[in-house]
Formats: structure tokens, sequence, C-alpha cells
């Protein structure tokens, strides 16, 4: 349903086109096998492909970014590709490195503390309970400790059930993570060594590639691919990071000590289309009310209204003008996305959509 609507205009101007010359109008049954055998192809593409080739995937877009200084350095100090290339991957995977390396540890500070101050926290959590059943004793006309006495048993249930079911599960997954982290750190390996030798056999590849029958469709595919997805991502990357200095700023004015925790973790949450940092900032702000704190909530108010607005004034710009996608089906691709391939559909689903419609256009010769 996603790619219908979009393709739509796309097959209108075919039908036009198509009528046009020769007043016999297009296939429809071919155009919607097409469709359908293009759609089915990019989701087992996705599915079952796209995890094995990931590395390979970071390494051609590092290697293409680095590849125009290496050539640079070559014709005028003659210093060959791959010294240049390896010094500037090097440079490049210091600083990313360095950059994570200082987020993590903030981070993991400010969780630690979070951590050791939880008792704290927790019996205030319950004294703002307890002021807010007290509320709803009085509220509703109920018996004092009514409320309480709901809450309780529901938050024990709660309890148990992490106890029972959530915490086992999470002792069985350690040995997987372990393994995950070693994986990953292969993949990196294989990362490093795969852009070397795309910088070094950059030219060799290229004439190899372009001798294929379909090398102008793939190239034309590759290059809408590219450009939408790059445009997907880096508005993505912007509304995120624009989210999460909004929080941290508005959190930094309520001398919360995890501005930074939590500024991210909103942010991260916000680009989720059915989450959105609502669902953290509303009870947050709820709360505080109850608890009288009528400028923390104030604050936290102007903090979601502030995301909002941000994101329905620049999401529209960045991605649906870029793209040549509507944002309502950029949303449903993520939906959809997220439905078929996990918290990786976040990523998946529209650039699944964007493939499908380079592919059609390109068959269409649109």
């Amino acid at each position: 349903m996603i790619v219908w609507g979009d393709c739509l205009k796309t097959y209108e101007n075919d039908l036009q086109n198509n009528q046009s010359k020769d007043g016999k109008g297009i296939n429809k049954k071919k155009y919607i096998l097409t469709l359908l055998g293009t759609t089915l192809g990019v989701y087992l593409l996705m599915k079952c492909v796209m995890p094995l080739v990931v590395p390979f995937l970071f390494a051609y877009l590092i290697a293409a970014a680095l590849l125009p200084l290496t050539r640079i350095f070559e014709r005028k100090l003659k210093i060959p590709k791959t010294i240049t290339g390896g010094t500037l991957l090097i440079l490049l995977l210091l600083f990313l490195g360095c950059s994570l390396f200082i987020l993590l540890k903030n981070l993991i500070n400010q969780i630690v503390t979070l951590l050791t101050n939880l008792p704290v926290y927790q019996a205030s959590i319950m004294n703002i309970v307890d002021s807010i059943c007290v509320r709803c004793d009085g509220m509703f006309g109920l018996i004092d400790g009514q409320t309480r006495g709901f809450f309780d048993d529901n938050i024990n249930t709660v309890f148990a059930t992490i106890q029972r079911n959530i915490l086992p599960s999470i002792s069985q997954h350690t040995l997987f993570i372990v393994i995950k982290i070693i994986g990953l750190t292969g993949s990196i390996i294989f990362l490093i060594a795969a852009t070397l030798l795309m910088i070094h056999d950059a030219d060799a590849i290229k004439k190899s590639y372009s001798k294929l029958l379909i090398y102008e469709d793939i190239r034309a595919i590759k290059q809408k691919i590219f450009s939408a997805g790059v445009a997907y991502f880096r508005a993505q990357l912007i509304i995120m990071s624009i989210v999460a200095a909004i929080n941290v700023g508005g959190l930094l004015v309520l001398k919360n000590r995890y501005a930074l925790l939590i500024g991210i973790v909103i942010a991260i949450i916000d680009a989720f289309p059915v989450l959105g940092s609502g669902i953290i900032l509303i009870p947050w702000a709820i709360i505080s009310l109850f608890s009288k704190d009528i400028f923390d909530a104030a604050i936290l108010m102007s903090i979601y209204f502030l995301c909002q607005l941000v994101r329905q004034i620049l999401e529209p710009r960045l991605i649906g003008d870029k793209i040549g996608i509507h944002p309502i089906f950029t949303i449903m691709a993520i939906y959809v996305g997220i439905q078929l391939f996990g918290i990786m559909g976040f990523i998946l689903g529209p650039l699944s959509l964007v493939t499908i419609r380079a592919i059609i256009e390109v068959i269409n010769g649109s």
C-alpha cells in the first residue's frame, strides 16, 4: 500500500506518455506484476542479504567519501592512494572513537549516579505516589488508602513479572550479547580491510563494473537510492540532534544531573512515529504538576511543544521535499519496517521504499 500511493504519480505519467505515443495505454497487468515482484525482491534483499553485506556497504560509503581526497594527494604529491586512504581512515576512526568514548563516558557516569541514588529517588517517587493517591481518594470519594492499595497490588504484579520473565531472559542472553560484540569487532576489521581495497582498486572495479549489460540501469538506481537515502538520514540526524539539544538545554535549566542521558533517550524515542517525546515528557510534567512544581511542569511542557514544533516544521521540508516522498508514506514505511524488520525497520523501512521507487522509475524509464 505504501508503494501504491507513492508510485501513483509515476504510473499516471507513464500511462499518459504511452497513450500519447501509441494510443494503446500502458499494460496495467505488467505494471502491477513488476511492482509486486520488485516489492518482494526488495523485502528479501533487506531481510536476507542486507545483514550479510552491512560492513561492505559501509566500506563502500567510506571509500566513496575518501576517494576524491586520495586522488588529489596521488595526483599532486604522488602519494599512493592506499597510504592516503589508510591515513584518512585511521584519522576518521580515531575521531569517531574519541567522540563516542567521551559521549559514552558521560552517559555511563550518569547511569552509575542514577543507580547509586536509586533508593533516594524511589523514596521520593513513593512520596509523590502517596500524594497522588490521597488526592484520588478525595476526588472520587474512596476510602482512605484504597487507591494506594490498588496501586501496590498492580506494582507488585509488575515486579513479579519482571523477576519471573525479564530478568532470567536477560541472564540467558548475556552470552549472546558477548558473541555479538565479538562479531561486531570482526565486522569492523573487515570494514577497514574492505575500505582500503576499494580505495586501491576503485578504477579497476569501476572498469569491470561498467562492462555489465545493465550497468546504466544499476547506476541510475544507485544514484536515486544514494541521493534519497543520504537526504533522509541526514534529515533524521539533524532533527534528532536539535531535539536532543532542546531536551538537554531544558533539563539543564531544571538543574537535572542526568540531562545528557535523558535528552539523548528522548531524542531517540522522538524519532519513532508511534512513540514521540510526549511519552516521557507529558507524564513527567503531570507528576510535577501534582507535586506543585509548576515551574518544572511548565519547562517540561515547553520542551515537548518545542520538540513537536521542530519536527513538524523540519521533517516535511528535509525529508518529503528532498526524497520526493510524501511524509505520510515515510511514516507508513517506518511503521511497516518496524513490523517486518524489528527496531532496524526504522532505517530499513524508508530505505526499502526508496529502493522500490527507484527501481520502478528506472524500469518504466521515468
